[in-house]
C-alpha cells in the first residue's frame, strides 16, 4: 500500500488524487511502484519429478506372480537386488535342470521343478509382503 508523500497516512489505490487524512492533491510520488511480492519468494530446490510412492499391493502381487526373476524388487527401485534374484533364478534352474536332466530323467520336468519349487517359495514371500505393512522402497519411503 502507498503512502501520503505530506501526512505518511496510508492511502489506497482509490485515493491517488487527494489524500484522504490530509487532502493534499495528489499525495504518491511519481516514481512510487508497488511491491512485487515474487521478489520475497526465494526459488525453492524442488526435484524435477515428484515422488510417488509404489503400492504395497502391487509389490506382493507381483512377488507373487513374478517373483522368481525380481520383478518385484525392479519395481521397488532395488535393482542390485532385482539383478541378482533374476541371475539366481536362471543360475539355479539351469544347474540344478541339467543335472536332473542328465541324472534322473531327460524331460522338461527336469527344470520345472526346480522352477516350481522356487515360484513357492516367491509366493510365500508375497503373502508375507502383503500383510507386512513396514516394507520400504529403495529410497527408503514405506510402500502405501
Amino acid at each position: 500500500m502507498p503512502f501520503c508523500k505530506y501526512c505518511h497516512g496510508e492511502i489506497s489505490r482509490f485515493d491517488e488524487d487527494v489524500c484522504p487524512h490530509c487532502g493534499a492533491p495528489s499525495p504518491i510520488d511519481e516514481g512510487y511502484k508497488t511491491m512485487d511480492v515474487t521478489k520475497t519468494i526465494h526459488d525453492l530446490n524442488l526435484p524435477k519429478d515428484l515422488y510417488r510412492s509404489r503400492s504395497r499391493i502391487v509389490y506382493a502381487l507381483l512377488c507373487c506372480l513374478l517373483g522368481v526373476f525380481g520383478v518385484h524388487s525392479f519395481y521397488a527401485r532395488y535393482y542390485k537386488r532385482g539383478g541378482i534374484e533374476l541371475g539366481g533364478t536362471i543360475v539355479l534352474v539351469a544347474g540344478i535342470g541339467s543335472l536332473l536332466y542328465f541324472a534322473a530323467f531327460p524331460s522338461v520336468w527336469a527344470y520345472l521343478i526346480p522352477l516350481i519349487c522356487l515360484y513357492a517359495i516367491a509366493i510365500g514371500f508375497g503373502l508375507f509382503y502383503f500383510l507386512y505393512d513396514s516394507v520400504k522402497d529403495g529410497k527408503g519411503e514405506l510402500l502405501r
